[in-house]
């Protein structure tokens, strides 16, 4: 089972690599079909083999001869064990979809935030509508959890936005995780984003990687403090009522 759910992740972590470079661009993901961005070059499905034909073609178009970027495969491979670690972590149920949906649009909006420093309004739309409607259709109370998460991860986002350097689309991002995570996680959710983000901020900037002016985007931080919480945020707080409390 671990075989088969690490290969879906990879046939769909190249979609995904579509999807990051279509989006933001305003491009359709569904056609044209892929081809070569040097030569245009339309793409046979030997070529589309997730991970193995970069690796077949050495990293270059087998028509023109230009690099691919090995970002490529290294997304695939990223879904691919991401999708391995929810499994492990959720088993074999229906909580399991909802753990693959996220991480999709966590790759996805990570990635696409990392290259253009934005997070586009539709998967936000996307993420908050399918958030909600998990709270109506699994949870009896949808508008005290989902709702509640919601002001509060696009409230408190916002204020921190009056005060310094934060982006419009990081707000409506956790706005929207609120229906997914409910009031208390999406706390923990934000504290933990906070905390990686201070410390990869912290340590790029001694590495001398970035300087002060350099836009480090949130998106990815809150993405990974959400994942953290969804597949380990009740052992946390266990962990905190029995160590601090």
């Amino acid at each position: 089972m671990f075989i088969l759910i690490f290969i879906y992740g990879l046939v769909l972590g190249s979609f995904y690599n579509v999807v990051i470079y279509r989006v933001p661009h305003g491009k359709s993901i569904v056609k044209p079909p892929s081809s070569c961005g040097r030569c245009g070059q339309r793409l046979k499905p030997l070529e589309l083999v997730p991970v193995l034909s970069w690796l077949i073609q050495r990293g270059r178009c087998k028509h023109c001869g230009s690099k691919i970027s090995i970002r490529y495969p290294l997304v695939e491979l990223l879904t691919g064990f991401l999708f391995v670690v929810v499994y492990t972590v959720i088993g074999f149920r229906i909580e399991l979809l909802r753990g693959l949906i996220l991480v999709s649009l966590f790759i996805i909006i990570s990635f696409i935030d990392l290259d253009h420093q934005i997070i586009p309004d539709g998967l936000n739309l996307l993420l908050g509508v399918i958030g909600f409607l998990y709270w109506l259709l699994v949870h009896p109370f949808p508008f005290i959890h989902g709702i509640s998460g919601f002001f509060i991860g696009g409230g408190l986002l916002f204020i921190v936005a009056l005060l310094g350097p934060m982006g419009g689309g990081d707000i409506k991002f956790m706005a929207a995780m609120g229906f997914w995570l409910g009031i208390g996680y999406t706390l923990m959710a934000l504290l933990l984003s906070f905390i990686i983000g201070g410390v990869v901020s912290g340590g790029l900037l001694l590495t001398k990687v970035v300087n002060r002016k350099t836009p480090i985007p949130f998106g990815p931080f809150l993405c990974l403090g959400s994942l953290i919480v969804i597949l380990y945020g009740s052992k946390i707080f266990v962990w905190y009522v029995n160590t601090i409390l």
